[in-house]
């Protein structure tokens, strides 16, 4: 065994930081398509495109509880509370759950950011949310601050629930088993909601 001295762990641990930011530079550019091909295949969420003008969105659905959904940020972070953490077999990534009361619909979008416009993409946004989801059977949809869904995008048959709800809604109509097999793709111990 080679000796330990402080230039070799100094050197090391160089390379080590190295190899970190290139790690987390990749991670950085994989889509949450490719950190859920990670997930094993009987508990990988189905994603659903938010048609939009601006930033992906997506809603996950989980398997076996086609009912529910997450609506997601797709790849960049928001400077938002609630966060889920997807773990896949090599990486771990997290991913902002869209809030209610912010301008989702704007995120990103090159258009003009008069109140007319603002109104159009909203008013397009909750459309292609509604349309989704009587589409693909989801009754409930998972955000931050869902109490504001409503006031937002205006009452629809789509019932908003706060996402730090998520376990408890769904244990109630399906039981435990479901939840964790269903949300097992979420690392809960690193999400934050």
């Amino acid at each position: 065994m080679k000796e330990i001295t402080l230039a070799r762990l100094i050197e090391v641990t160089k390379r080590l930081t190295e190899v970190t930011k290139e790690r987390n530079a990749l991670m950085a550019n994989l889509s949450i398509e490719q950190v859920l091909l990670q997930v094993e295949e009987d508990i990988r969420p189905k994603v659903i495109e938010v048609p939009t003008r601006g930033s992906r969105v997506v809603i996950l659905v989980p398997v076996g509880l086609p009912e529910y959904g997450f609506v997601m940020h797709a790849s960049e972070e928001h400077d938002t509370a609630h966060q889920i953490v997807i773990k896949g077999r090599v990486t771990k990534r997290n991913y902002t759950v869209v809030c209610a009361c912010c301008s989702t619909e704007t995120y990103g979008a090159n258009v003009p950011k008069n109140e007319a416009s603002k109104k159009y993409l909203r008013e397009e946004f909750a459309f292609n949310i509604q349309g989704i989801c009587e589409e693909n059977g989801i009754h409930t949809l998972f955000l931050r601050r869902a109490d504001n869904w409503n006031k937002r995008y205006g009452k629809s048959s789509i019932l908003p629930v706060e996402t730090s709800l998520c376990v408890g809604v769904i244990q109630e109509s399906h039981g435990n088993k479901a939840v964790e097999k269903a949300l097992s793709f979420i690392d809960w111990n690193l999400s934050k909601l």
